[in-house]
């Protein structure tokens, strides 16, 4: 009802007109969301340890030495496009995604529906004999995936890189660094008439997703005329069957990257620990590559706690987390991963009351005796206290008579506070201007938490 009295009949394509409409409120309520890399780059799933998988064909076209020779070594005289007819997906189910996605507490999918390889998920009208239908799996990727989201309450997202490397419209990178060798103007303005405008509203039409995160488009030389990016959000704010929820990222050319749009990333992995004065994302991978490398192990991996932290964080700071996944070419997602993800899930069936539809507080963050760090987040009238940690116990059993001190909230004699998950009763008292939250003697903290590496308190009659 509130979005109905700022909405306008017709959005112009101009930032003046396009910066007046609201970001639907379900983006900033569900905070997290699942990424998935995943395509052709999956077949040869190698990288150098600290370098992007799925870069490989640009790796290739640069004369990276390891990688080309790991190519000449395993795949002989192949190009890479015909890595497509060895992409079978044949362990593929979309159901089973969405279940894991499900229990990883994940509110949403940005699916990546095609890369910088040019290669599709969908029958794209752009891409003749090089998409998931006409070569490799024969299937409409993205058609059973969206269904099987549709079965569910996530959202549905779709990425899409703006450009491609070896297009013969587009030919990015010619030589060198591909941030620096732009092509030119011409050839921008071809290949945004003739493959991401049309590829954009037929993915818009014909699968109606819910948000959109467009890449790469100011880094191939971009900006939103010669990207078109102004005229399709036009059409998606005003006509588009998606008008009224579809969420568009800001990477649509370089003068509307960290400055327009519904979402700013501003670059990957963008993690500010500040209040913004606009909604953001923070789009990151569990390891370092976004596509399947298969030289990544365990020291190469986020632990659960780390990335749990970075959720909380972001959050607080008015946020939202897209974690990424790379499957392998079969279609499984490889176990590291998925063990990272349940994690998450159970963490957030415990504490997602303090992190799902909530907004920031008028603190942020503090720290508490020990050094550790306390997240706020507010829904209504009640305040939560994140911990990331707990004060070390004198005793080694796990009892102890345990009192944690919040500096920040303005406590009364009618505070109240209870730990998420558990009945244990909280004692809160203010003393030198501090709430105090104590715990029974009886508690014990080896045995009597209700999750493991972060502990929200809910806080009531806080002014």
């Amino acid at each position: 009802v509130a979005l109905s009295w700022l909405m306008v009949d017709a959005y112009e394509p101009t930032w003046e007109s396009l910066d007046t409409r609201p970001t639907p409120s379900w983006f900033f309520e569900e905070k997290f969301y699942i990424f998935i890399h995943w395509g052709i780059f999956s077949v040869p799933a190698y990288a150098p340890v600290g370098k992007a998988a799925e870069w490989y064909k640009q790796y290739l076209m640069a004369g990276d030495p390891d990688v080309v020779a790991f190519h000449e070594k395993n795949y002989h005289n192949k190009s890479y496009a015909e890595f497509a007819e060895m992409f079978h997906a044949e362990l593929w189910n979309a159901t089973e995604w969405l279940t894991l996605f499900n229990r990883s507490g994940a509110k949403g999918i940005m699916f990546t529906t095609k890369h910088c390889d040019g290669y599709t998920h969908w029958k794209s009208p752009t891409k003749w004999n090089y998409n998931s239908v006409d070569n490799g799996p024969h299937r409409d990727v993205v058609a059973e995936l969206t269904a099987a989201v549709r079965q569910t309450d996530m959202k549905l997202g779709f990425y899409y890189c703006d450009c491609e490397w070896g297009n013969p419209i587009l030919p990015w990178p010619q030589t060198g660094n591909p941030y620096k060798n732009h092509p030119p103007v011409a050839s921008l303005e071809e290949y945004a008439n003739t493959v991401w405008y049309p590829d954009m509203v037929h993915l818009a039409d014909t699968y109606q997703p819910d948000f959109f995160f467009p890449d790469f488009g100011a880094a191939c030389g971009f900006n939103s005329t010669t990207l078109r990016s102004r005229e399709l959000l036009a059409y998606l704010y005003t006509n588009s069957s998606i008008k009224d929820r579809v969420v568009m990222g800001d990477r649509l050319g370089s003068d509307a990257i960290c400055n327009h749009s519904d979402y700013f990333t501003c670059h990957d992995r963008y993690q500010p620990q500040k209040l913004q004065n606009h909604l953001w994302m923070d789009a990151m991978t569990i390891a370092t590559s976004w596509g399947l490398n298969r030289l990544e192990g365990p020291d190469n991996y986020q632990t659960s706690q780390q990335l749990i932290n970075i959720l909380i964080d972001n959050v607080a700071y008015g946020g939202v987390l897209t974690l990424n996944v790379g499957p392998g070419a079969d279609g499984t997602i490889p176990p590291l991963q998925e063990q990272r993800l349940l994690d998450m899930g159970k963490w957030l069936s415990v504490n997602g009351e303090a992190i799902y539809k909530t907004k920031p507080w008028r603190v942020q963050h503090e720290n508490v005796t020990q050094g550790i760090n306390v997240y706020y987040t507010t829904k209504g009238d009640t305040v939560y206290a994140i911990l990331t940690g707990m004060p070390a116990l004198l005793s080694g059993n796990g009892c102890s008579h345990l009192t944690i001190k919040l500096t920040s909230p303005n406590a009364t004699s009618s505070t109240t506070a209870t730990l998420l998950g558990s009945s244990v009763s909280l004692t809160t008292t203010v003393k030198d201007s501090n709430l105090e939250i104590s715990f029974p003697s009886t508690f014990n903290t080896i045995i009597d938490m209700p999750c493991q590496y972060a502990w929200a308190f809910k806080l009531n009659h806080v002014n």
